[in-house]
Order: C-alpha cells, then structure tokens, then sequence
C-alpha cells in the first residue's frame, strides 16, 4: 500500500480514482479553514478529463462538506467527474474516535475492489481514510504549501 512520498503517481492498474474536494481539487486555506477562491488546483481539469476519456475508469468526488457549501465552488469540475459524494453520503464515525470517509460505500457502488481504487487528498483524514480501508493513496501537498504543485503530474508518462 502507498505510504506518505512513496506512490507520486496514478497507477495504471487503478480503475476508481477518489479525490477529496477542500485543498485537494479546489484552493483552500488551512490555516484559517476558509477557501481561498474556490479555484481548481493547478492541473486538476486536465487530470479529470485525462481520466474521464478513458473506459473503465471513474473519477469521483468524496467532500467532507455538503452540496450546499460544494456546488457553488465545483465552477464546471461537476461535469468532469461521475459523481460527487457529499458529507452525508461517505461520512463515517468509527465510535466517535476518528472521522473518516467510508470509501467502502463509494468502492461497493461501483463495484471496483480496493485494489483497484486511489484516493488522492492533501489532509491526515484523507489518509487515515484510506489506510483505514486498505486504499492506496497519494498525499499531495497543501496549496499554501506548494503552490506549484500541478496534478498533471499524476498521470503516469
């Protein structure tokens, strides 16, 4: 399974890609916990329209807000991704000692073994998420952190 560094792009083998949505797929800023523009992460398009041309693979949303807070920042990304989970669609309380987003449900919906499955997040939770489920993964780094880091560089060469 992918460790912090060690997976620094998309594996071909992988059929279900799940991003988070707050500092992954748009800017925010975590330090104040507000969301900067709402402006997509540089490269992110591309990745998602790379992905959504290619059969057999989904790209998927998992925010840990809800429609309300994400549809007014998605600016076209909606149309770029098979679907968008909200809050109350993957949130899962593992007996109130850790919140994580049950990637379980978004695996069994489309009926893609974890072994086939990536999440990409920039925060702990994204991680805990998808250790918590025998999910690769890949860290990406904080906006604010490095503001050039470009998703392009996901895509394997």
């Amino acid at each position: 399974m992918g460790r912090l560094g060690s997976l620094d792009s998309i594996p071909d083998s992988k059929k279900l890609i799940i991003f988070d949505f707050l500092g992954t797929t748009i800017e925010s800023n975590t330090s104040t916990d507000e969301i900067d523009s709402g402006k997509p992460r540089k490269g992110i398009e591309e990745v998602f329209k790379h992905y959504k041309n290619q059969d057999e693979k989904y790209v998927v949303i998992a925010s840990d807000t809800n429609q309300e807070e994400v549809e007014p920042l998605l600016n076209g990304l909606g149309k770029l991704v098979d679907k968008i989970y909200y809050s109350n669609d993957v949130w899962f309380d593992e007996e109130n000692w850790r919140e994580i987003k049950n990637l379980q449900t978004i695996c069994e919906e489309y009926k893609i073994p974890k072994e086939e499955t990536i999440m990409i997040g920039d925060s702990v939770q994204d991680l805990d998420s998808a250790q918590y489920y025998g999910i690769e993964y890949i860290l990406i780094p904080l906006s604010e952190v490095n503001p050039e880091f470009n998703f392009k560089s996901l895509i394997p060469k």
